[in-house]
């Protein structure tokens, strides 16, 4: 019995071969950093974060927290607080030097939106950990 030989075989691995090609150059990323820069790809600067500019940031903050929540008369009041407080520090660029300092913070805040949130509403050990915070760095009081 006579077999005719095919070309099937070799049209499959060419076409494999031109797909595999076609997906290399399609989906090929451009190996580049993502820096930002000011438009010129050749110069990109970093902007260093001031730790003076950041401390007062930072106790203007903690002080405009402590007041608000003060005068809040209600506890959706103190919780819109404690959100305005973590949202203005998430927004702050940090050294190096204060990002654990920072990220307590941010929890602390959290914690008092859970407090704040829960059956019993006690923002004691929250607010405490806070002052503690404060008595540690002397220069969040204002």
């Amino acid at each position: 019995m006579y077999h005719k030989h095919s070309l099937f075989p070799l049209a499959v691995i060419f076409l494999s071969f031109v797909l595999a090609l076609l997906m290399v150059t399609l989906f090929r990323v451009p190996i580049q950093s993502e820096v930002v820069s000011n438009g010129d790809t050749s110069s990109v600067e970093e902007v260093a974060v001031s730790p003076d500019a950041y401390r007062s940031d930072l106790a203007a903050t903690l002080s405009t927290f402590s007041t608000d929540t003060t005068d809040a008369s209600d506890d959706l009041a103190k919780l819109v607080a404690a959100e305005k407080a973590q949202q203005a520090l998430l927004a702050l660029r940090v050294p190096v030097e204060y990002k654990e300092l920072h990220l307590d913070l941010v929890i602390l805040l959290n914690d008092v939106q859970m407090a704040l949130k829960s059956a019993d509403r006690s923002l004691e050990t929250p607010l405490a950990q806070i002052n503690l915070i404060k008595e540690t760095y002397p220069w969040l009081k204002n």
